[in-house]
């Protein structure tokens, strides 16, 4: 799966790119499908290893709008404008944070309510949210991915969840001896070296599949999409 970075923040993703050697940079400028980072960094790296172990034809824009977390939801009603027809599915991976999921999703279908944004479920598993939706008469598909684990005891889940568990299962680090921690903190604690391995490790599609459930489901669904 390759990326047609939409915007002049993902240049993240192309440092990132030749660090983990991902061959995942395309060079046409159209795409079916859209990826919407709603967090940051890591967040862009782990969707570029994501892209890079998923080996289908598929090209991708991905995107990092200004608006951060639930409210990039505004970001993907301008671009259904944008792009009218043109894309298929639209991808927003956010941070929990501290919300509980019942709290959360029903934040979700508040704001898609006053976006104007009409729903159908189509798959709603927990961290993994799947939609058939209208904009008036543009339909597209809409999948919003949710960053945590259970396994990680944090008092705010996100992205940083995930590579921690990683880096614990593979002995880079120590598990916490503490019963709850901030996995943000706790990963830029870290140093480049630590976070570098780390991102290293995640470059396997078995891990992936094991440390980031909701996501490998979610780029299974979005390579099955045409």
């Amino acid at each position: 799966m390759r990326i047609i970075p939409f915007n002049l923040k993902l240049v993240n993703i192309s440092k990132w790119s030749k660090i983990l050697k991902l061959d995942i940079l395309s060079s046409s400028n159209k795409a079916k499908k859209m990826i919407v980072i709603g967090d940051g960094t890591p967040d862009d790296i782990v969707v570029a290893i994501l892209c890079h172990n998923f080996s289908c034809e598929d090209i991708v824009y991905v995107t990092k709008p200004e608006d951060k977390g639930i409210e990039a939801l505004s970001a993907i009603r301008t671009y259904v404008e944008m792009f009218r027809q043109q894309i298929l599915c639209y991808i927003l991976i956010i941070d929990q944070e501290d919300l509980k999921m019942r709290e959360l999703s029903e934040y979700i279908v508040r704001k898609l309510n006053r976006l104007g944004i009409t729903k159908e479920a189509i798959k709603e598993e927990k961290r993994l949210f799947h939609y058939s939706c209208n904009v008036g008469n543009k339909k597209f598909q809409l999948i919003l991915v949710i960053n945590g684990l259970d396994s990680i005891q944090s008092e705010s889940h996100t992205i940083e969840d995930h590579l921690l568990s990683i880096g614990i299962d593979n002995n880079v680090i120590n598990t916490p001896t503490t019963t709850s921690i901030n996995s943000k903190l706790l990963w830029n604690s870290l140093g480049r070296d630590k976070q570098e391995r780390i991102l290293s490790l995640c470059n396997n599609k078995e891990t992936l599949r094991n440390a980031f459930p909701q996501h490998y489901r979610t780029f299974e669904i979005l390579a099955s999409i045409c």
